[in-house]
């Protein structure tokens, strides 16, 4: 395997957020699409996070509290990278130098 996503529990509270109260997915379905994602190889859930470092960088350099949760698991989990199409939050990683995957 040439990678493991760490996916933490907050990304999959708002993915069924959004699932069941925009798009209004069935909650089986959602169940179904949880746990066949978990289960698949390289697939990490990550329930852990260090506070201290989210409250340091929240809300200032980060104004959204789940941006500094996710550079909080990006900065512990050593030799990662932190994944996201939001340009606002790779600026907020480069600040704290947390590493950014780009192509």
């Amino acid at each position: 395997m040439k990678a493991v996503i760490f996916c933490h529990q907050h990304v999959l509270t708002e993915f069924i957020y959004v699932l069941d109260r925009i798009y209004h997915v069935p909650k089986n379905e959602i169940g179904m699409m949880i746990k066949d994602l978990i289960e698949m190889p390289g697939i990490e859930v990550v329930q852990e996070v260090d506070f201290n470092a989210v409250l340091s960088w929240w809300p200032d350099p980060v104004p959204d509290f789940g941006d500094a949760l996710l550079a909080a698991v990006g900065k512990a989990i050593s030799g990662s990278l932190v994944v996201t199409f939001d340009r606002k939050f790779a600026a907020n990683l480069k600040t704290l130098a947390i590493n950014i995957y780009s192509e």
